[in-house]
Protein backbone atom coordinates (compact mmCIF):
# COMPACT_ATOMS: atom_id res chain seq x y z
CA UNK A 1 0.00 0.00 0.00
CA UNK A 2 1.46 3.35 -1.02
CA UNK A 3 0.46 4.87 2.36
CA UNK A 4 3.14 2.81 4.10
CA UNK A 5 5.96 3.47 2.19
CA UNK A 6 7.61 6.74 3.93
CA UNK A 7 7.39 4.43 6.95
CA UNK A 8 8.75 1.09 6.07
CA UNK A 9 11.71 3.00 4.37
CA UNK A 10 11.97 4.69 7.58
CA UNK A 11 11.78 1.74 9.55
CA UNK A 12 14.33 -0.42 7.36
CA UNK A 13 17.45 1.14 9.02
CA UNK A 14 16.84 -0.45 12.52
CA UNK A 15 16.63 -4.17 10.62
CA UNK A 16 17.86 -6.51 12.86
CA UNK A 17 18.49 -4.07 15.73
CA UNK A 18 16.54 -4.06 19.13
CA UNK A 19 14.60 -1.28 20.17
CA UNK A 20 12.36 0.16 22.32
CA UNK A 21 8.48 0.96 21.87
CA UNK A 22 6.46 3.04 23.85
CA UNK A 23 2.85 2.70 22.25
CA UNK A 24 0.41 6.10 22.47
CA UNK A 25 -2.23 4.81 25.63
CA UNK A 26 -5.34 5.70 24.90
CA UNK A 27 -8.87 4.19 22.89
CA UNK A 28 -9.56 1.69 20.74
CA UNK A 29 -8.51 4.32 18.12
CA UNK A 30 -5.22 3.75 19.39
CA UNK A 31 -5.12 -0.15 19.49
CA UNK A 32 -5.49 0.35 15.50
CA UNK A 33 -2.49 2.21 15.75
CA UNK A 34 -0.11 -0.18 18.16
CA UNK A 35 -1.54 -3.32 15.88
CA UNK A 36 -0.41 -1.20 12.62
CA UNK A 37 3.18 -0.26 14.08
CA UNK A 38 3.98 -3.87 15.11
CA UNK A 39 2.83 -4.65 11.44
CA UNK A 40 5.06 -2.39 10.18
CA UNK A 41 7.93 -3.40 12.72
CA UNK A 42 7.82 -7.13 11.78
CA UNK A 43 7.49 -6.74 8.05
CA UNK A 44 10.88 -4.19 8.61
CA UNK A 45 12.45 -7.42 10.63
CA UNK A 46 12.76 -4.80 13.51
CA UNK A 47 13.15 -6.60 17.33
CA UNK A 48 11.26 -4.52 19.66
CA UNK A 49 10.46 -4.03 23.03
CA UNK A 50 6.92 -2.75 24.39
CA UNK A 51 8.30 -0.49 27.51
CA UNK A 52 6.17 1.37 30.35
CA UNK A 53 6.68 5.05 30.72
CA UNK A 54 8.80 4.61 33.78
CA UNK A 55 11.37 2.13 31.63
CA UNK A 56 15.08 2.95 31.91
CA UNK A 57 15.69 3.80 28.18
CA UNK A 58 19.64 5.24 28.38
CA UNK A 59 21.76 4.18 25.39
CA UNK A 60 18.55 3.10 23.39
CA UNK A 61 16.70 4.16 20.69
CA UNK A 62 13.24 4.91 21.44
CA UNK A 63 9.95 4.78 19.28
CA UNK A 64 7.21 6.74 20.40
CA UNK A 65 3.49 5.71 19.19
CA UNK A 66 1.45 7.44 16.58
CA UNK A 67 -1.83 9.10 17.29
CA UNK A 68 -3.38 12.54 18.62
CA UNK A 69 -1.95 12.59 21.42
CA UNK A 70 0.31 15.47 21.75
CA UNK A 71 -1.99 18.13 21.66
CA UNK A 72 -3.03 20.47 24.84
CA UNK A 73 -6.04 18.21 25.81
CA UNK A 74 -3.52 15.58 26.85
CA UNK A 75 -0.33 14.87 28.83
CA UNK A 76 0.83 11.01 27.83
CA UNK A 77 3.14 11.42 24.90
CA UNK A 78 4.50 14.52 26.26
CA UNK A 79 5.09 13.61 29.73
CA UNK A 80 6.64 10.56 28.12
CA UNK A 81 9.03 12.37 26.34
CA UNK A 82 10.23 14.70 29.09
CA UNK A 83 11.32 11.40 30.44
CA UNK A 84 12.85 9.85 27.73
CA UNK A 85 14.46 12.72 26.23
CA UNK A 86 17.63 13.02 28.59
CA UNK A 87 18.38 9.37 28.55
CA UNK A 88 17.63 7.91 25.29
CA UNK A 89 20.26 7.92 22.15
CA UNK A 90 17.52 8.51 19.76
CA UNK A 91 14.03 9.03 19.23
CA UNK A 92 11.46 8.85 16.72
CA UNK A 93 7.62 9.98 17.32
CA UNK A 94 6.04 7.90 15.14
CA UNK A 95 3.11 9.80 12.73
CA UNK A 96 1.31 12.30 15.28
CA UNK A 97 -1.07 15.17 15.33
CA UNK A 98 0.69 18.03 16.80
CA UNK A 99 -0.51 21.22 18.52
CA UNK A 100 0.93 22.89 21.47
CA UNK A 101 3.59 22.23 23.36
CA UNK A 102 5.97 24.89 22.21
CA UNK A 103 8.47 24.53 24.94
CA UNK A 104 8.86 21.00 24.87
CA UNK A 105 9.45 20.71 20.68
CA UNK A 106 11.87 23.70 20.88
CA UNK A 107 13.79 21.22 23.35
CA UNK A 108 14.38 18.75 20.61
CA UNK A 109 17.62 18.28 19.01
CA UNK A 110 19.59 16.15 16.67
CA UNK A 111 18.82 12.96 18.81
CA UNK A 112 15.01 13.16 17.83
CA UNK A 113 13.08 12.62 14.84
CA UNK A 114 9.43 13.61 13.96
CA UNK A 115 7.15 12.02 11.94
CA UNK A 116 3.88 13.93 11.59
CA UNK A 117 0.71 12.31 9.85
CA UNK A 118 -0.51 15.70 8.14
CA UNK A 119 0.69 18.66 6.90
CA UNK A 120 -0.54 21.19 9.50
CA UNK A 121 1.39 19.24 11.76
CA UNK A 122 4.45 19.28 9.83
CA UNK A 123 4.34 22.85 9.40
CA UNK A 124 3.46 23.79 13.11
CA UNK A 125 6.57 21.60 13.98
CA UNK A 126 9.54 22.94 11.75
CA UNK A 127 7.96 26.64 12.84
CA UNK A 128 8.39 25.87 16.47
CA UNK A 129 11.96 24.11 15.83
CA UNK A 130 13.36 24.34 12.25
CA UNK A 131 16.25 22.70 13.25
CA UNK A 132 14.82 19.20 14.48
CA UNK A 133 14.42 16.00 11.69
CA UNK A 134 10.74 15.86 10.58
CA UNK A 135 8.84 14.64 7.65
CA UNK A 136 5.42 13.49 6.69
CA UNK A 137 3.82 10.07 7.33
CA UNK A 138 0.51 8.63 7.42
CA UNK A 139 -1.28 7.46 9.92
CA UNK A 140 -0.04 3.27 11.44
CA UNK A 141 -3.08 1.77 11.11
CA UNK A 142 -2.90 1.48 7.25
CA UNK A 143 -0.33 -0.18 7.81
CA UNK A 144 -2.69 -3.59 8.72
CA UNK A 145 -4.04 -5.66 6.70
CA UNK A 146 -7.85 -5.95 7.48
CA UNK A 147 -8.86 -9.14 5.16
CA UNK A 148 -5.87 -11.06 6.95
CA UNK A 149 -6.74 -9.89 10.58
CA UNK A 150 -10.62 -10.45 9.97
CA UNK A 151 -9.80 -14.08 8.51
CA UNK A 152 -8.06 -14.96 11.55
CA UNK A 153 -10.41 -17.73 13.26
CA UNK A 154 -8.51 -17.60 16.53
CA UNK A 155 -9.24 -13.85 16.90
CA UNK A 156 -13.09 -14.61 16.00
CA UNK A 157 -13.54 -17.19 18.55
CA UNK A 158 -11.97 -14.43 20.92
CA UNK A 159 -13.71 -11.03 20.22
CA UNK A 160 -17.43 -11.87 19.54
CA UNK A 161 -18.41 -12.46 23.03
CA UNK A 162 -16.65 -9.01 23.17
CA UNK A 163 -18.62 -7.94 20.36
CA UNK A 164 -21.88 -8.84 21.03
CA UNK A 165 -21.39 -7.59 24.74
CA UNK A 166 -20.04 -4.41 23.34
CA UNK A 167 -22.91 -3.80 20.80
CA UNK A 168 -25.80 -4.81 23.41
CA UNK A 169 -25.05 -1.89 25.60
CA UNK A 170 -25.72 0.33 22.48
CA UNK A 171 -29.51 -1.85 21.84
CA UNK A 172 -27.37 -2.99 18.87
CA UNK A 173 -26.31 -6.33 17.16
CA UNK A 174 -24.32 -7.78 13.88
CA UNK A 175 -27.75 -8.29 12.81
CA UNK A 176 -29.58 -5.47 13.36
CA UNK A 177 -26.57 -3.30 12.44
CA UNK A 178 -26.57 -5.41 8.85
CA UNK A 179 -30.05 -4.38 8.13
CA UNK A 180 -29.74 -0.41 9.53
CA UNK A 181 -28.62 1.95 6.44
CA UNK A 182 -26.37 4.03 7.99
CA UNK A 183 -24.99 3.65 11.71
CA UNK A 184 -23.96 6.58 13.45
CA UNK A 185 -20.83 6.36 15.87
CA UNK A 186 -20.35 9.34 17.24
CA UNK A 187 -17.93 10.33 19.96
CA UNK A 188 -18.75 11.82 23.62
CA UNK A 189 -15.66 13.31 24.76
CA UNK A 190 -13.61 16.67 24.79
CA UNK A 191 -12.74 16.62 20.80
CA UNK A 192 -16.85 16.59 19.96
CA UNK A 193 -17.31 19.86 18.50
CA UNK A 194 -21.24 19.53 19.50
CA UNK A 195 -22.62 20.16 16.13
CA UNK A 196 -23.38 16.72 15.00
CA UNK A 197 -26.58 14.68 16.63
CA UNK A 198 -26.31 11.51 18.87
CA UNK A 199 -24.92 8.50 17.96
CA UNK A 200 -26.20 4.97 18.44
CA UNK A 201 -22.92 4.46 20.14
CA UNK A 202 -19.20 5.98 20.83
CA UNK A 203 -17.53 2.62 19.49
CA UNK A 204 -13.88 3.93 19.77
CA UNK A 205 -15.07 4.51 23.71
CA UNK A 206 -16.58 1.87 24.60
CA UNK A 207 -14.36 -1.12 23.03
CA UNK A 208 -11.49 -0.06 25.89
CA UNK A 209 -7.94 1.23 25.16
CA UNK A 210 -4.17 -0.05 24.71
CA UNK A 211 -3.49 -2.19 27.54
CA UNK A 212 -0.47 -4.83 25.75
CA UNK A 213 0.07 -5.84 22.08
CA UNK A 214 -1.96 -8.87 22.04
CA UNK A 215 -5.38 -7.48 23.57
CA UNK A 216 -5.21 -4.57 21.04
CA UNK A 217 -4.87 -7.15 18.23
CA UNK A 218 -8.02 -8.23 19.78
CA UNK A 219 -9.51 -4.75 20.02
CA UNK A 220 -8.49 -3.84 16.45
CA UNK A 221 -10.22 -7.11 15.41
CA UNK A 222 -13.50 -6.18 17.22
CA UNK A 223 -13.39 -2.68 15.63
CA UNK A 224 -12.90 -3.60 11.67
CA UNK A 225 -15.10 -6.56 12.40
CA UNK A 226 -18.23 -4.00 13.58
CA UNK A 227 -17.26 -1.52 10.93
CA UNK A 228 -17.07 -4.33 8.11
CA UNK A 229 -20.39 -5.12 9.46
CA UNK A 230 -22.77 -1.47 8.59
CA UNK A 231 -23.57 -0.78 4.96
CA UNK A 232 -22.86 3.09 5.81
CA UNK A 233 -20.72 4.61 8.82
CA UNK A 234 -21.13 8.08 10.22
CA UNK A 235 -18.56 9.09 12.89
CA UNK A 236 -16.70 11.59 13.80
CA UNK A 237 -14.06 9.05 15.26
CA UNK A 238 -10.29 9.20 13.22
CA UNK A 239 -10.05 5.85 13.22
CA UNK A 240 -13.67 4.40 12.75
CA UNK A 241 -13.22 6.33 9.58
CA UNK A 242 -9.69 4.46 9.11
CA UNK A 243 -11.22 1.50 9.67
CA UNK A 244 -13.92 1.74 7.09
CA UNK A 245 -11.22 2.84 4.57
CA UNK A 246 -9.59 -0.41 5.11
CA UNK A 247 -12.90 -2.30 4.92
CA UNK A 248 -14.23 -0.55 1.57
CA UNK A 249 -17.32 0.56 3.56
CA UNK A 250 -19.21 3.72 2.90
CA UNK A 251 -18.34 6.55 5.59
CA UNK A 252 -19.10 10.26 6.12
CA UNK A 253 -16.04 11.46 8.36
CA UNK A 254 -17.05 14.79 10.43
CA UNK A 255 -14.15 16.61 11.90
CA UNK A 256 -13.01 16.64 15.57
CA UNK A 257 -12.50 19.95 17.58
CA UNK A 258 -9.40 21.13 16.87
CA UNK A 259 -9.27 20.08 13.51
CA UNK A 260 -6.71 16.83 13.17
CA UNK A 261 -10.13 14.52 11.02
CA UNK A 262 -10.25 16.95 8.25
CA UNK A 263 -6.43 17.68 8.18
CA UNK A 264 -6.24 13.74 7.91
CA UNK A 265 -8.27 13.14 5.47
CA UNK A 266 -6.33 15.68 3.09
CA UNK A 267 -3.34 14.05 4.07
CA UNK A 268 -4.35 10.30 3.50
CA UNK A 269 -7.76 9.45 3.30
CA UNK A 270 -9.17 11.30 0.36
CA UNK A 271 -7.27 8.86 -1.48
CA UNK A 272 -10.20 6.36 -0.72
CA UNK A 273 -13.29 6.83 -2.79
CA UNK A 274 -15.62 5.22 0.37
CA UNK A 275 -14.55 8.18 2.53
CA UNK A 276 -16.63 11.44 2.64
CA UNK A 277 -15.21 14.46 4.58
CA UNK A 278 -18.23 16.50 5.44
CA UNK A 279 -18.41 20.26 5.72
CA UNK A 280 -18.89 21.42 9.03
CA UNK A 281 -21.13 23.80 9.62
CA UNK A 282 -19.60 25.31 12.03
CA UNK A 283 -18.65 28.87 10.51
CA UNK A 284 -15.28 29.12 10.58
CA UNK A 285 -12.93 31.10 12.94
CA UNK A 286 -9.57 32.50 13.00
CA UNK A 287 -9.43 32.38 16.60
CA UNK A 288 -10.46 28.51 17.15
CA UNK A 289 -7.55 27.76 15.01
CA UNK A 290 -5.60 28.83 16.63
CA UNK A 291 -3.05 26.32 19.22
CA UNK A 292 -3.66 27.66 22.90
CA UNK A 293 0.25 28.41 22.83
CA UNK A 294 -0.57 30.83 19.65
CA UNK A 295 -3.75 31.78 22.01
CA UNK A 296 -1.72 33.13 24.60
CA UNK A 297 1.22 34.76 22.62
CA UNK A 298 -1.57 36.74 20.46
CA UNK A 299 -2.74 37.69 23.94
CA UNK A 300 0.38 38.76 25.33
CA UNK A 301 1.01 40.88 22.71
CA UNK A 302 -2.18 42.82 22.66
CA UNK A 303 -1.69 43.72 26.00
CA UNK A 304 1.79 44.98 25.80
CA UNK A 305 2.08 48.92 26.98
CA UNK A 306 2.65 50.33 23.81
CA UNK A 307 -0.02 48.45 22.00
CA UNK A 308 -2.74 49.27 24.45
CA UNK A 309 -1.55 52.62 23.92
CA UNK A 310 -1.81 52.78 20.58
CA UNK A 311 -5.25 50.99 20.21
CA UNK A 312 -6.80 53.32 22.40
CA UNK A 313 -5.65 56.10 20.35
CA UNK A 314 -6.91 54.23 17.24
CA UNK A 315 -10.13 53.86 19.22
CA UNK A 316 -10.36 57.80 20.07
CA UNK A 317 -9.96 58.76 16.74
CA UNK A 318 -12.99 56.85 15.84
CA UNK A 319 -15.12 57.90 18.73
CA UNK A 320 -13.89 61.32 18.23
CA UNK A 321 -14.90 61.43 14.22
CA UNK A 322 -18.19 59.69 15.06
CA UNK A 323 -19.46 62.67 17.15
CA UNK A 324 -18.09 65.03 14.49
CA UNK A 325 -20.09 63.13 11.86
CA UNK A 326 -22.67 63.56 14.12
CA UNK A 327 -22.74 67.25 15.05
CA UNK A 328 -22.55 67.61 11.31
CA UNK A 329 -25.02 65.80 10.38
CA UNK A 330 -27.09 67.60 12.98
CA UNK A 331 -26.19 71.52 11.18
Amino acid sequence: MRLRETVDHFLSQFRGQRILLYPNPGNAGDCLILTGTVAALDRAGVQYSVIPRQADVTGATVLVGGGGNLVPLYRDISDALERFLPRAARIVILPHTIRGHSRLLRRFNERVVVLCREAESLKYVRRINPHVESALGHDMAFHIDAEHLLARTDLTVRAMPIIEASLATAGLSLDSMRAMPRVRFMRTDIESTGTCSAGHMDLSATLGGVSCVASAEITTFTLLKIVSTARHIETDRLHVAIAAALCGVPCDLHDNSYGKNGAVFAASLSSFANVRLVESSRPANAWDRLTPDERRLSLRRDLRPKRIVKRIGFWARRLEGMVSNSMSSRH
